[in-house]
Parts: structure tokens; sequence; C-alpha cells
């Protein structure tokens, strides 16, 4: 694969400074575009670039990104996917920036204000290219009050130079800290509970703690390529490290089901034994459970807000459901829109009943053992 550029000057010229690649077929590459020493940076300009694929044998698929935020691409590229080599790494835990405190007071006592909290805008995006959510978890890197470098005045600080007692916050006394931010911060964060677990069981498998960490996430039930599994939870991993997790599996890797929801691809949890399948469907035992068809949003009513509910999730990007064979009001092996209008049907125009195990009012029931199943995590109605 080739990346060509047309629009630079005689004297200006596109440089590939880094390259890797991975067993599965994915490389990364890093170009700088050198300009000379009289350059204006902030004169605008329009480059255009074009990708060649050399082999004969397989297709590519690329991804063209900036990592100078002052640029961008346009033309349908995907500048928001910024994570790059060596957190794009299988095995690697990529760190996301997230916003710890949105306000502070600086060393002369005065007040400032910064993001808010949340995940950082300069924070880099996934997912990786073949699909796998990237960065995998998001840790405190904004806001972060840390030591300063001794040979910084706090003048050379300023605003972020921090008093060490915060009293008489006239400038006079010691301001040794400093407010930091970047994954620079972030990193460390997650690397010290991974720390603090080895400490916890010196015995574990890397991917054991790996795996800790993601799963602790407060996000863990959608993930996705902005905040990873979510915030770093390090008593969770704790916990987590303590049960037992599985690590012969790869997780964030969207092709797989994942019916309970936990971040744990439903195979993986099979094949090292975290949970069973009793009747050999394809489904976690815990993912059978007994429900209603048509009741999408799970009340143990059948009604309009039913529909609204699969409308929701199908159209605007509305919560996972916990029952997505109740979604599916015309039990067709799929959930479209169709079962949206089928429910409307039979509550307004004396439609078909909703099939087996029927609509609420009807005794519970599952349909697990059938083809097309689509799986139910749970449904409160029926748990009583």
């Amino acid at each position: 694969v080739e990346l060509r550029v047309t629009g630079l000057q005689p004297s200006e010229e596109l440089v590939l400074d880094a390259f890797d690649a991975n067993e599965r077929g994915t490389r990364s590459k890093i170009y700088t575009a050198r300009f000379p020493h009289d350059h204006r940076i902030f004169d605008r300009r329009s480059l255009r670039f074009s990708v060649s694929n050399h082999s004969k044998d397989h297709d590519v698929v690329a991804q063209l990104y900036p990592r100078n935020r002052a640029a961008f691409f346009t033309g349908g590229s995907s500048s928001k996917a910024t994570v790059t080599s060596p957190a794009l790494a299988d095995t690697a835990i990529a760190v996301g920036n997230w916003v710890l405190r949105e306000s502070w007071v600086d060393f002369r006592g005065v007040e400032h204000s910064g993001d808010r909290v949340g995940i950082h805008p300069t924070s880099s995006q996934g997912p990786r290219i073949d699909g796998l959510i990237k960065p995998e978890i998001v840790a405190p890197g904004s806001g972060i009050i840390a030591p300063k470098d001794g040979d910084y005045q706090p003048s050379d600080l300023e605003p972020f130079c921090i008093d060490n007692d915060g009293i008489g916050l006239d400038g006079s006394g010691p301001a040794d800290y400093f407010l930091a931010s970047g994954t620079s911060q972030s990193g460390p964060v997650v690397a010290g509970i991974a720390a603090l677990l080895f400490e916890e069981k010196p015995e574990a498998d890397p991917r054991e703690v790996r795996n800790a960490i993601i799963l602790s996430g407060s996000r863990v039930d959608s993930p996705d390529g902005v905040r990873g599994f979510g915030l770093v939870d390090a008593e969770r991993a704790l916990e987590l490290l303590r049960e037992g997790v599985p690590i012969e599996c790869e997780l964030g890797r969207r092709s797989s089901r994942d019916c309970d929801r936990n971040g744990v691809p439903d195979e993986c949890e099979l094949a090292e034994g975290f949970a069973t399948d009793s009747n050999d469907n394809g489904f976690l035992d815990v993912c059978d459970q007994p429900f209603h068809r048509g009741d999408a949003n799970g009340d143990g009513l059948l009604d309009v807000s039913d529909s609204v509910t699969i409308f929701g999730f199908l159209f605007l990007g509305a919560a996972e459901l916990d029952c997505i064979e109740a979604a599916d009001g015309n039990s067709d092996g799929g959930l479209d829109v169709t079962d949206g209008i089928d429910v409307l049907n039979f509550l307004f125009r004396g439609g078909a009943t909703p099939p087996f195990p029927g609509p609420p009012g009807e005794p519970c029931g599952s349909n697990a053992d059938e083809v097309g199943f689509l799986g139910c995590a749970r449904y409160v109605p029926c748990e009583e």
C-alpha cells in the first residue's frame, strides 16, 4: 500500500517516519510532511492524498487521519479513528484521557475553569481498522495534580502551578505541584492498577490482569471506540481478579455475541468454563430467560411504548435491550421495523397475536431451542 500526495511545492516532501505491522495483516504507517524553515505554520493549504494498492491478491481497507488536530481530511476518511501504534497491538491496553476535575485554584488564589468531566476532546479514538474496540479503557488524565520539576519556578507554570497546602494563596507560599493533563497521566494510573493486581496475585497470567482491568470499566455492557469499556475501577478489577476472568479471548470484538452483556464474548465464557449452555443451542443458560413476546421494554405490558422502544433501538441508538427475543414481535429470527409494526397491528387493527410464548397475560416461556433465537439476558416480569 502506498500513500501519495499532490499539491506539495518542490522544497516540500512527505516522509515515512514509522511503520508497524501485526500478525493479522494490519499495518500502521506514520508520515510527516516536511516544509522549509521559512514555512508559516498558519498558512492554509489543501493537499490531495491517494492510496494505491499494489497487492494482486488482497483487497485493502485503509484509514487516513491527521496526527495534528490543526489538519483534517475531507472526502469520507476516518479522521476520528486516531489511536496509533503501539496502542493498536492486540495485547496492549490503550488508555483514553478522562477529565477528573473541571476547575482548580492556582498558587496565587486565582480560580480557573477547564474541560468538563468526561472524555477529553483530544483523547484519541478508535476502533481499530478491523473493528476491535480501542481504546480499551479510560482513566483520569486531565486535572491531575502532580509534583512539578524542581527546575521550574511557580511563575513558569502559571496558571497551572498549585500551592502545597492551600493556605495563604497569594503566591508567597511553597508551590511544588502543577496541574497535569494528557494520556501521560491516565496511562500511569492504569499501570499502577496493574501493579496492585500483580501484588495481590503475583502468579497471575498477564492476560488475567489485562482483562480484569478492562472488564472493570463503567461501560462494560456497551463499549465503544471513544470510551472503550468505560472508566477504570481499581476495586472492581481486584474483585474480578479474585473471582477469575477468562484469558483465552479477545475482548471488544464487535462481531462476537455477548448476550449477558458483561463484556466477555459468549464463546470465551463457554470455552473457559465461566458459563454453561445446557441445551447446546449456542446461548448461555443465563440468556435463556422466559419472557413475553412483544414486550420490548420489559414492563410486563404490551402497548404502544413497546413499538416505540423497538424503533428507538433500531433507528435512534437507544439503550440496549435486556431481552432481544421479546422485541422480536413476529418471531421471525430477526429484529427490524416489522416487529414494531406487527405489535401496533395487534393492538389497534386486530392483527395476529404475537407468537409463542405470547404477549403479557399468557404464561411465561422461552423458545431458546429454536433456530433464530436472539437471546434473552433478562426479563423482569417473568423472574417473579
